[in-house]
């Protein structure tokens, strides 16, 4: 979909992105709300990830994504994208909150324990006191 760029006059750049069919030649600016103009600015360039040829880093050709795969898995090795960085962050901060949550539990667990048996020492009759002794 074609991406324009506007201008308003009181100076906020703007990109909008719109079918050709529904182009608006002065639409409203984000900021302020009063009319803008297109300017023109330089096409996007679109850079994917693969490309048929030579990878530098195996230090061979591949002929499609598959090859470069297979090689990768091959030796043991893999690639790490901005998706890839994502997933390890959301699965390292799920497992901190569930170290932490088990902490809470342990914690929990041998507070009441603890509160238990001074109950049960007190029914007996029992003094219970840190650092007496």
């Amino acid at each position: 979909m074609p991406r324009y760029d506007f201008l308003c006059q009181a100076g906020h750049k703007a990109e909008h992105v719109m079918r050709v069919a529904d182009y608006n030649p002065k639409p409203s600016c984000p900021v302020c709300g009063v009319d803008s103009n297109r300017v023109w600015s330089a096409p996007e360039i679109m850079v994917y990830a693969f490309s048929p040829g030579w990878d530098h880093c195996a230090g061979k050709v591949f002929h499609n994504m598959g090859e470069r795969k297979q090689w990768l898995k091959q030796n043991n090795l893999f690639e790490y994208g901005a998706e890839d960085m994502a997933r390890n962050r959301q699965e390292l901060k799920d497992g901190r909150e569930e170290r932490k949550d088990a902490w809470r539990e342990t914690r929990d667990a041998k507070a009441a324990e603890r509160e238990a048996l001074a109950n049960e020492c007190a029914a007996k009759g029992v003094k219970v006191g840190v650092g007496e002794g």
